[in-house]
């Protein structure tokens, strides 16, 4: 019962963060011309490839096809390797990383 409670509290902090973090994101996004954007997109296709062949992501997690705790570890290891980006100063493949 607490157990439930308290992994309902996380998982709800998770999701808040996450929405917040997309509404940013959304933000900084609309002031882009079509070739940023297309290059962004471009990045962050070339980021989930080099991930994926890596066997850091998998195309199941991709597609939903795991379990919530599986695809909540997912989403823990690209927030952790956006934040790894940032303290790189690697901005650029932060970004990719975030799409």
């Amino acid at each position: 019962m607490i157990g439930n409670r308290i992994k309902k509290k996380v998982y709800n902090a998770g999701y808040k963060s996450g929405l917040e973090e997309i509404e940013r994101f959304i933000i900084s996004v609309k002031g882009q011309s079509d070739s940023e954007i297309g290059m962004l997109l471009a990045l962050a296709t070339l980021i989930r490839i080099n991930l994926m062949k890596g066997g850091r992501l998998s195309l199941a997690v991709l597609n939903f096809e795991v379990s919530e705790s599986e695809h909540s570890k997912a989403q823990m290891f690209v927030s952790n390797l956006v934040r790894e980006f940032q303290r790189s100063e690697q901005k650029t493949d932060a970004v990719g990383a975030m799409v």
